[in-house]
């Protein structure tokens, strides 16, 4: 039965990218967001600006799975310095699985 009300989070798969090739899957806790918030966040300055990747990060994550370290703003930090393809991973996950889109052949 579909839930006019889904699940306050919901998890995916996302692959990061490792320097030298390699790619470590890791399961990404993701918050809902409506419609409405999801117009905001998108068109939110904060958002569109570069260098803001922890902030969006965190306004979209609320746990992982497969990280070395406890999820809160400074693993997010340490990710995005180290592995600086992974905001643009994790929000790419997010948009997709957000919007109930999958991807086929």
């Amino acid at each position: 039965m579909l839930k006019l009300i889904p699940n306050p989070t919901f998890k995916a798969k996302v692959q990061i990218p490792e320097p030298g090739g390699l790619e470590h899957q890791v399961t990404i806790e993701f918050k809902h967001h409506t419609r409405d918030e999801m117009d905001r966040l998108i068109e939110s300055d904060a958002w569109k600006a570069s260098g803001n990747e922890i902030a969006n990060v965190m306004s979209i994550v609320v746990g992982w799975e497969g990280i070395d370290a406890p999820f809160n703003a400074e693993s997010v930090a340490l990710l995005v310095q180290h592995y600086q393809l992974a905001p643009a991973h994790i929000v790419e996950a997010f948009v997709r699985n957000q919007m109930g889109a999958k991807l086929g052949n």
